[in-house]
């Protein structure tokens, strides 16, 4: 039986917030999605400061949320990042390091709800979806 352990080293801790879960990362932020306060929000890799970058509208999942970054420039920090949430719908953020990140819808495809699965080819520039309610995997270019 092969067995590989890395170490893991604690980083921050983010207090206050519940829910949360997927992570993107890129050099100066992680960002997650939680349910409590249905918000996507960016945290500083340097000093942990939290900050809300996506709330209006926005219907996280208290199990499982999806969050792909997409970095046009290769400096590091994402140009983009998409979020999908609980129902069968996905969000973008425009520069969402910035104070002043530009949102919106990106898709919705119904009323179903607990899709989970949302990848990023990075060799084609295309963003997939899973709808598990159909077992489809949808490409979203």
């Amino acid at each position: 039986m092969l067995s590989t352990q890395a170490p893991a080293t604690l980083v921050l801790t983010v207090s206050g917030e519940t829910g949360c879960s997927g992570l993107a990362v890129d050099t100066s932020y992680f960002y997650t999605a939680c349910s409590g306060g249905e918000r996507v929000i960016r945290i500083a890799r340097t000093t942990g400061t939290v900050t809300t970058i996506l709330d209006a509208g926005f219907d996280a999942s208290g199990q499982s949320n999806s969050l792909q970054g997409r970095d046009n420039d290769a400096d590091g920090v994402f140009d983009y990042l998409y979020v999908q949430s609980f129902f069968e719908e996905a969000y973008f953020v425009c520069d969402p390091g910035t104070n002043a990140p530009f949102t919106g819808d990106l898709f919705n495809f119904g009323t179903g709800a607990g899709n989970y699965g949302l990848g990023y080819d990075f060799g084609s520039n295309t963003l997939w979806m899973l709808d598990d309610d159909n077992r489809d995997i949808i490409r979203v270019q």
